[in-house]
């Protein structure tokens, strides 16, 4: 049996444990030297005391049950348009501020080009004035069908009203047929706290990342 189909099985036995990132980037993305990525199970925080520490969680669903009602809303999520790029990338942008993120029209459209792109799997949320509230994005790797949630975003102004949970479950309906399971991750420095939004949207799982970067 190849290295790569004995990671497969492993992974698809359990992704979250076995891998930081979704498969499908671990193929193609290599770990500068700099950057240790080590699991909760691993980690020895007196071996990597001196080095930058952000901590990450990794979770999964299986679709087998979406049981999320859609909120009692005006607004509801559609599919995203071509024409709303440079909205979207500033309501992104805001919403990551505080983690000093920023995501530029390049990558946005960048994702687009990857294999794992489904155009119904980008959804946002609009108000009355036409304005993107909430955003979601989704990806599918059709070789071992994993669903990945990325970027779930809501404006600071309107959240704590169910916009997550309505992008969440209606990406989570549009990959069921599509993957076999789902996985999302996050970071577990955010004030937003993602984690609780994706557990009470069916996810489960105590799998947390360490990712270390030299300081030097």
């Amino acid at each position: 049996m190849k290295n790569t189909d004995e990671l497969i099985i492993k992974y698809m036995n359990n992704p979250c444990h076995t891998l930081s990132i979704p498969y499908w980037k671990n193929r193609i993305i290599k770990v500068p030297e700099h950057i240790h990525i080590i699991h909760k199970d691993d980690y020895v925080k007196s071996k990597y005391k001196k080095m930058k520490t952000k901590r990450f969680f990794r979770l999964y669903h299986d679709l087998k049950e979406i049981s999320g009602a859609m909120e009692k809303s005006k607004y509801f999520p559609e599919t995203y348009e071509d024409k709303d790029i440079e909205e979207l990338r500033s309501m992104m942008n805001d919403c990551y501020r505080d983690e000093e993120i920023s995501v530029s029209l390049k990558s946005i459209l960048s994702w687009k080009k990857h294999p794992t792109y489904e155009e119904d799997l980008w959804i946002v949320i609009k108000n009355e004035f036409g304005e993107i509230i909430a955003s979601g994005i989704a990806e599918v790797d059709r070789e071992i069908g994993e669903g990945i949630l990325e970027w779930i975003q809501v404006l600071p102004k309107y959240q704590h009203q169910g916009f997550g949970k309505m992008i969440v479950f209606e990406l989570l309906r549009r990959l069921k047929g599509k993957a076999k399971f789902v996985t999302v991750s996050g970071s577990l420095e955010n004030n937003s706290n993602p984690e609780k939004l994706y557990r009470s949207c069916g996810f489960t799982g105590n799998d947390v990342w360490y990712i270390c970067t030299d300081n030097e």
